[in-house]
């Protein structure tokens, strides 16, 4: 199989990380070593042979829109500022010259910045151990802008009182 460039396969995988998926699963998804996966989203070769490349690019057509379940897998690659699956157009995707699309850059709200969390599948004692709040403050925040706290929320902080 010949090789070509991997800056597709490499925007992928990391934006999968942003998604929520780890490494680990990734690995598994693709039937690959979790060393090849990890050298390839830090970007260590510039080549990826055609097959592994379409295999990423099938696993990422499947699972782009279903968000994963590691609150870290998202933080490390917001820290990293990796570029979540919606931010690329699939026409661009592969292009060395393309630029995500992050939208403007403007500070969210907390009702922004908690339904964001929520909807990618953050459980509220995540968005604790990610924000680094404690559960009276959220349930704060919550009732702040009218938002229903889940039943989690309301038994952690009447725990911690």
């Amino acid at each position: 199989m010949s090789d070509m460039d991997s800056i597709g396969t490499v925007r992928r995988l990391r934006a999968l990380c942003a998604a929520g998926y780890t490494h680990k699963d990734l690995a598994k998804r693709l039937a690959v070593n979790e060393f090849w996966l990890f050298a390839m989203i830090e970007g260590d070769s510039d080549t990826v042979d055609a097959d592994s490349a379409a295999r990423v690019s099938a696993l990422f057509n499947q699972i782009q829109l279903i968000p994963g379940k590691s609150a870290e897998a998202r933080q490390r690659a917001r820290a990293r500022h990796w570029a979540s699956p919606l931010a690329w157009d699939e026409d661009d995707i592969d292009n060395p010259a393309a630029k995500p699309h992050q939208g403007r850059q403007r500070a969210l709200r907390f009702p922004e910045r908690y339904a964001e969390m929520r909807e990618l599948g953050c459980k509220d004692t995540e968005i604790l151990r990610h924000w680094n709040i404690q559960p009276e403050s959220l349930l704060r925040q919550l009732n702040r802008y009218r938002i229903k706290p889940s039943a989690e929320l309301l038994k952690l902080a009447k725990d911690a009182s």
